[in-house]
């Protein structure tokens, strides 16, 4: 869970600073602690992708979704800055298709989903 909030952040960090505001932008890092993972019910789908193009074959977290199976909201999906524009976002987003109704987004965010094929309805992305 504490490489998910740390991803989470780094990836933040990287894209929302032209949207956000210095203070806004370190309330939305700051506002999800490893609790929060630990803790999701188990309608949740968690959704990973491990880098393991390592010397060593360690396996590193590059990405993950979380995705509600009885709300139909993706509430997360971050890639690290690392890997963006390597198709790492698209997969964890046609992995989490079959559950996404709804996706709740950090302004940054928005052109990545539209890329996918996802439309805008005022403050609300759709399929």
């Amino acid at each position: 869970a504490k490489d998910m909030v740390d991803l989470r952040r780094d990836a933040l960090r990287a894209g929302a600073i032209r949207h956000y505001t210095a203070g806004e932008l370190e309330q939305l890092v700051d506002n999800i602690t490893p609790a929060y993972y630990l803790k999701l019910p188990a309608t949740f789908n968690v959704i990973t992708y491990l880098d393991c193009q390592h010397s060593d074959d360690s396996e590193v977290l590059t990405g993950f979704a979380v995705v509600g199976t009885r709300t139909h909201r993706l509430t997360s999906l971050y890639v690290h800055p690392d890997h963006w524009r390597r198709g790492v976002g698209r997969m964890l987003l046609d992995a989490a298709r079959p559950w996404t109704k709804l996706v709740e987004s950090p302004l940054s965010a928005v052109p990545f989903f539209r890329a996918c094929g996802m439309g805008c309805a005022q403050d609300v992305l759709l399929e």
